[in-house]
């Protein structure tokens, strides 16, 4: 596990990106806080102090990387935090708590401590606290469409952009069983990368391998989170009930309350080991209570990109920094 878990960690980073907007003339700050009292409960903020002292409130965006809630932050998050940054932005990049360190639903805890620490900080950097949105990779997607959906999302935060976001553990869980695919055993169909052949040499069998094998690793992390298996789900008993709320809590789908939750912005690719189902099932349930059709948008990209690697893929960058633009009212 630890091994498929170390070789996919360029997946969720979204590598070394150009600035989004101007260079900033001033110099940059980058510091490090503590929110919480344990090791993970620390943010790097990126901020422009000059900026701060001679402008009105800033906007800001709130980072939380990927890894199947159990990895280090890539290296390349810091480049694009810095990109935010010189664009205008402050920019928070937020540490959790592991599935090694604590169970669900503590990782959500750790979200919301910290928006509640960035709010009673805020003047420091020159942020607006209400002009804030989440932007999330993978399992840190799942974090930022949870804390989105969970009571009134919208009064923490005006957004939240997700990229390739485990939106439903449970779905990910099923998609992750073991079976022909993770055995190298396919005919390359529609959840493959590329490739025509159906020999289990061909490109097509063996990037339905690699997927097969990301899925597995997202199923066997999400139970570590949860602390129990969904294998329990059908029996009876406390243990069982108490297992199904665990699963049923983490599904970002089972808070929405529509109009009172923070505006999505959704993003997948077509051979995503993430597919857009979890995010077209969340936005289902929040129109289904009232959020309005504006206020979500699932895009769906060419590929197979993951995580921080859809920031490379045409369109998507440009996309992202509109939406947060809109949300935030930070377009120059």
């Amino acid at each position: 596990m630890i091994a498929v878990c170390a070789a996919l960690a360029f997946c969720t980073s979204p590598g070394l990106l150009p600035a989004l907007g101007q260079h900033a003339q001033s110099l940059r700050a980058e510091r490090t806080y503590a929110y919480g009292t344990h090791a993970r409960q620390r943010m790097a903020v990126h901020w422009h102090p000059e900026r701060s002292a001679d402008q009105p409130r800033r906007p800001g965006v709130v980072v939380l990387h990927g890894g199947y809630w159990r990895m280090d932050r890539a290296p390349g998050w810091r480049e694009w935090c810095r990109s935010l940054s010189d664009s205008g932005l402050v920019v928070f990049d937020v540490e959790y708590r592991r599935n090694l360190d604590a169970r669900w639903p503590a990782q959500r805890d750790d979200v919301l401590g910290a928006l509640a620490w960035i709010r009673a900080h805020g003047d420091r950097f020159g942020v607006d606290p209400d002009r804030l949105v989440l932007l999330g990779s993978s399992a840190g997607g799942h974090l930022a469409t949870s804390v989105g959906a969970y009571g009134a999302g919208a009064r923490r935060v005006a957004g939240v952009a997700a990229l390739s976001p485990v939106a439903d553990p449970l779905r990910a869980w099923r998609a992750g069983a073991p079976g022909p695919a993770a055995d190298g055993r396919t005919d390359g169909g529609a959840g493959t990368d590329g490739g025509t052949g159906t020999d289990g040499g061909t490109a097509a069998a063996h990037a339905a391998h690699i997927r097969a094998g990301r899925q597995y690793g997202v199923r066997e992390n999400a139970t570590l989170l949860a602390g129990c298996s969904p294998a329990l789900l059908p029996g009876a008993g406390a243990r069982a009930a108490a297992c199904a709320g665990v699963w049923r809590d983490m599904a970002a789908a089972s808070h929405a309350s529509g109009a009172d939750d923070a505006p999505l912005f959704l993003v997948h690719s077509a051979h995503d080991f993430v597919p857009a189902a979890h995010s077209r099932g969340l936005a289902h349930a929040e129109r289904a209570r009232g959020m309005p059709r504006a206020s979500v948008a699932v895009l769906t990209v060419p590929g197979g990109a993951h995580g921080g690697g859809l920031l490379r893929e045409p369109g998507v960058t440009p996309a992202l920094r509109d939406w947060i633009e809109t949300r935030t009212g930070s377009a120059d």
